[in-house]
């Protein structure tokens, strides 16, 4: 019913309550936060999970300290 017909790939997502449904794909950045530079970028299928499991992705690729620290928008750690 719902279906691009120049991209069979995308899906159906919604950003919010009250907001209209599209069809598209997620992308995600992760930014350094001193010098607010784009350290990684991944793009995903839309899905209630892309955004943790694109974190997880860029992090794990990351040469990380010990100590180091992560912050995140609402609803990654859900």
């Amino acid at each position: 019913m719902h279906a691009s017909t120049t991209d069979p790939d995308a899906r159906l997502y919604r950003k919010g309550r009250g907001k209209p449904a599209r069809l598209c794909y997620m992308s995600h950045v992760l930014m350094e936060t001193s010098h607010g530079l784009a350290v990684a970028a991944h793009l995903t299928y839309a899905n209630g999970t892309a955004e943790r499991e694109a974190a997880l992705a860029m992090v794990s690729r990351l040469p990380l300290k010990d100590g180091a620290t992560l912050g995140a928008d609402k609803a990654y750690n859900a």
